[in-house]
């Protein structure tokens, strides 16, 4: 069985709480087990999304409560199912198993997340990973995500950088991310990349293919929500671990997808 469903333990030294991530991003072929799931629309996966505020406090301000079962009313369709908006492309969609889902928005995202912890003990990612018992699945805030890729000083740094160190060559960096100067022109494989894995954790594909979906407000306004890692499409500055992006969370490209972190019991 592949490994994609392998979570790590980041231990924060007080900063945050001790958590597990991912070591990809969601991929279609995990994505797909939720599509084809009887309780894909059922109400309780789809409301009480975490809610926190912007960095660097990353306020904890309740839920979302229902809105993402109000946005799900406003999609489904006769078959009960909402599927990502590439899942019929090609280069994108179910075809590619192997590469990170997208087009999909911030509520699917988190609605993936709790179907997850429902049922973590009957699939791979309980099999895998014996040592955690999460009691909550849910998107990272961006301080975990930026601790998973190594931090984020200095300010030019890559996910695979060594402390201290900021690779400029752009040679360097398509060896290690899919961004735009690759001129791939679509996501690939979560794990076409062992040379971009971060230090000193080993999480992959932080930097390129995908902007990641995070659980925080991006700002004070609390209007857009926090993505983080550049993409396929963008410039390969984008990829830095400083970099930010944000969008409202209906918002759906083939750029974005999403990582999942747990809190265990």
């Amino acid at each position: 069985m592949p490994q994609f469903y392998i979570f790590y333990h980041l231990l924060s030294r007080g900063r945050l709480p001790n958590f597990w991530i991912g070591k990809y991003p969601v991929t279609n072929a995990q994505y797909r087990r939720f599509l084809e799931a009887p309780d894909f629309a059922e109400r309780a996966l789809w409301e009480g999304f975490p809610k926190f505020g912007e960095p660097p406090g990353y306020k904890e301000l309740g839920d979302w409560g229902e809105t993402g079962w109000q946005w799900l009313q406003s999609k489904l369709g006769k078959d009960k199912v909402v599927y990502p908006r590439s899942w019929q492309d090609k280069n994108f969609g179910m075809a590619q198993a192997k590469a990170p889902v997208v087009r999909l928005t911030w509520y699917e995202a988190n609605a993936y997340c709790q179907w997850l912890l429902k049922h973590w003990h009957e699939l791979a990612e309980g099999a895998q990973n014996p040592g955690l018992r999460p009691t909550l699945v849910r998107l990272p805030t961006e301080a975990e995500w930026v601790l998973a890729a190594g931090g984020d000083q200095p300010t030019g740094r890559y996910p695979w950088d060594a402390p201290g160190k900021a690779t400029t060559a752009v040679q360097e960096i398509v060896q290690r991310a899919n961004v735009e100067a690759s001129k791939i022109g679509h996501t690939t494989a979560v794990d076409a990349y062992p040379q971009g894995a971060s230090q000193p954790y080993g999480i992959f594909d932080l930097a390129g293919n995908v902007w990641e979906w995070q659980a925080n407000y991006y700002r004070a306004e609390h209007d857009y929500l926090a993505l983080r890692g550049g993409s396929w499409g963008d410039p390969h500055g984008s990829a830095r671990v400083a970099e930010r992006h944000s969008d409202h969370p209906g918002g759906v490209w083939d750029s974005y997808g999403f990582r999942v972190a747990a809190l265990p019991s």
